[in-house]
């Protein structure tokens, strides 16, 4: 009874790994920063327009209540600053709401490149081998210890996975969403603004390293260390966290100084991915 359980185990992780191989890790980077790509019959094309539209609707009254409220009924911001900066800044706030698709599709091109390299960097198994053979021939036994271990590997790698599909969908939602944002740049502190910048980043490093995580974990489950992958893969729930603490800190500045510094690190990390 016992040699049933175990071969009937390793029957199933057999097949797990092969699916986990052929299927799940295929073009992971580019589904998970492109979670629409794969989305059958799904455009939100219709969706980002009329949200454009509506930002821009928003900007334009916040702009007319911020001219009214400060230099007519003088209760909100201080009067005695002149009326250019707060033109000014709604212009900023218009330019970032009509280019941001544009802007959007360069920064996760530069994030892909980054991921790409760390990624591919990972070697692989050598071509032309089966490493799932290799790991679990048919002429070997295995002890039911071994195998259950294996298997809670992969029931953690598929948590992983799901997890890094739903760092795309945030990264996803946060694009959606910045057009209503923008207009933040008319406050005095920048509003929601200040803020949005740092978490797009660190929501494109949470992907970068969760997905670099999946692939080492699913090596190292296929070359026989089971512990080991099960550390790798949970790992990346504490991602989020860790860069929570130093990414997530408004900084002075003001709006000119956070998108030149974003600027000067997407320029970076475009370098490095080539």
């Amino acid at each position: 009874m016992f040699d049933f359980f175990s071969g009937f185990l390793k029957d199933v992780i057999k097949d797990g790994l092969t699916y986990l191989m052929d299927t799940l890790s295929g073009k992971l980077l580019d589904l998970v920063l492109n979670p629409t790509s794969s989305m059958d019959g799904i455009d939100l094309s219709s969706v980002n327009s009329s949200i454009q539209g509506i930002a821009i609707s928003y900007c334009c009254f916040k702009f007319a209540k911020k001219l009214f409220s400060i230099y007519v009924l003088w209760t909100d911001g201080d009067s005695e600053n002149p009326p250019h900066i707060l033109v000014i800044n709604f212009i900023k706030s218009l330019a970032l709401i009509l280019t941001f698709s544009s802007l959007y599709e360069y920064f996760i091109k530069v994030i892909q490149d980054v991921g790409t390299v760390i990624y591919e960097s990972i070697k692989t198994i050598p071509e032309g081998e089966n490493p799932v053979e290799k790991l679990l021939p048919e002429d070997q036994t295995f002890g039911f210890f071994f195998l259950l271990v294996i298997l809670i590997g992969i029931v953690i790698y598929l948590i992983t996975w799901f997890s890094c599909m739903k760092s795309g969908v945030l990264l996803l939602v946060l694009k959606i969403g910045f057009p209503f944002v923008a207009s933040g740049v008319m406050d005095t502190n920048g509003g929601m603004f200040a803020s949005y910048l740092p978490k797009f980043l660190q929501m494109a490093f949470t992907v970068i390293v969760k997905v670099s995580l999946l692939k080492l974990g699913l090596l190292l489950l296929l070359t026989g260390n089971p512990l080991w992958a099960i550390v790798a893969l949970s790992a990346g729930a504490a991602v989020a966290e860790m860069l929570k603490e130093f990414m997530l800190v408004t900084s002075g500045g003001g709006f000119g100084g956070r998108l030149s510094s974003m600027a000067m690190l997407l320029g970076n990390l475009r370098r490095m991915g080539k």
